[in-house]
């Protein structure tokens, strides 16, 4: 995120995704007012803003990256008139601190407690029939993929203590080309999140699109759609294609795009022309077994569970005879499973730290808060710094020290500081 001029807008905030395409506003809070964004905070892991809509004056906004998440916190100085914030800092405990004149009090120190989001967690993960009839035969990523899930496909996760079955295996002629994740609580928006936040096994099997869909997921979650080229044995390496005949193992990361604790490994199994009649310790084998399955469903209509509909075209055909026989002897061995992976230790979700005991050396809060904020300076007198778990505020050389007290969720910090 950053705050930048553009001629039409004035001062608005943008967010980028490396390239100039991809810088755009969030949203025009004033359109074609010539100031309007005047300050930008990444502070506690939120985006903070002092804007001015046109209707308020400079207020403190937050914004998730969209036009609906960019809202304002508080008109602490109501109406036209500016509360101007400025200095923001947080606390170890994701409170932020900042300076604000609200009308009434001058220019004063103000708190706003984090509001700690749960941790992303991921709610499902899909297996789906990309450019096949269920989605219309559509290459690209959108609301028909959710159509072609697999219904009767599920993932096989890390540490899963049970063998592979064939509802981890599809035998779909195009390979394993799509997959869906669904992640509740996902941080980020869909320019931020790429194929660098997912690992991929085997080696070079790298989707060629990543796209989310927010709120498309179950109960609500983001739906992160990736697809790959589809898989075409004819097609000589090095350029990445969709897993066919073999297992692929997906991790997400757990990093501050994701916002995963830790990572989320699953794997899915493809074995073209194969109906389900193996399994267990041998694995798969398309075999005559399997050609005689397509043989007794002939001409049949095909739902998307059918275990003979190898090219997903809704019928069992000589198409699929076809794929059957080009197909015979190949196998699947069995997978040991996806391996789980640690949670890396630069990943800290965030936790309630105490501030200083009265009387440390580390951690004092210090300022001067002066008759209600009046006749100490204007806002540049006021230094707000992090010291320690805590903040420390310096005006005058006069020291104030926190001590415990019951406050609202945001107000006044000359209630909640004594002088020492």
């Amino acid at each position: 995120m950053s705050t930048d001029y553009g001629p039409s807008n004035g001062h608005e905030s943008k967010k980028t995704n490396g390239d100039e395409a991809g810088t755009v506003i969030v949203n025009d809070l004033n359109p074609g007012a010539p100031k309007v964004t005047e300050s930008n905070w990444i502070v506690a892991g939120s985006d903070l803003l002092a804007a001015s809509d046109g209707v308020h004056g400079q207020e403190l906004w937050k914004t998730d990256g969209t036009e609906g998440g960019t809202v304002m916190v508080a008109d602490l100085n109501p109406g036209a008139a500016s509360a101007t914030p400025f200095g923001l800092v947080a606390t170890d405990d994701g409170t932020v601190y900042f300076g604000a004149n609200d009308g009434a009090h001058g220019m004063e120190l103000w708190k706003l407690p984090q509001v700690v989001e749960p941790p992303a967690a991921v709610v499902a993960r899909h297996v789906f029939y990309n450019r096949s009839s269920f989605d219309s035969n559509d290459a690209a990523a959108n609301a028909a993929d959710d159509n072609a899930i697999a219904a009767d496909k599920n993932a096989l996760l890390a540490g899963q203590d049970r063998l592979p079955g064939f509802d981890n295996v599809t035998s779909y002629d195009k390979g394993i080309n799509g997959v869906m994740i669904d992640i509740a609580n996902l941080p980020v928006i869909d320019a931020l999140l790429d194929v660098d936040d997912f690992e991929f096994r085997p080696a070079g099997s790298r989707p060629v699109s990543v796209t989310v869909r927010p709120g498309a997921g179950e109960d609500g979650s983001d739906r992160v759609t990736l697809i790959w080229r589809d898989y075409n044995p004819l097609e000589a390496p090095p350029l990445p294609q969709a897993v066919g005949n073999g297992w692929l193992t997906v991790t997400v990361k757990a990093n501050y795009h994701t916002g995963l604790a830790a990572p989320d490994v699953f794997s899915f199994g493809n074995l073209i022309g194969e109906t389900g009649d193996g399994g267990g310790a041998a694995g798969w084998r398309v075999s005559a077994l399997d050609l005689s399955a397509v043989k007794r469903s002939l001409n049949a209509a095909a739902p998307i569970t059918s275990v003979t509909d190898f090219n997903r075209d809704g019928r069992t055909n000589a198409l699929d005879l076809s794929i059957v026989k080009r197909n015979l002897n190949h196998g699947l061995a069995l997978f040991p499973g996806p391996v789980p992976v640690p949670a890396p230790a630069s990943v800290v979700l965030p936790t309630s730290a105490p501030w200083p005991e009265r009387g440390s050396t580390t951690g004092w809060v210090s300022g001067l808060l002066g008759s209600g904020g009046k006749g100490a300076g204007g806002m540049d007198a006021l230094r707000i710094v992090k010291s320690g778990a805590g903040c420390s505020f310096e005006r005058g050389g006069r020291k104030w020290a926190k001590v415990p007290a019951n406050s609202a969720a945001r107000g006044r910090l000359s209630q909640v500081f004594a002088r020492f």
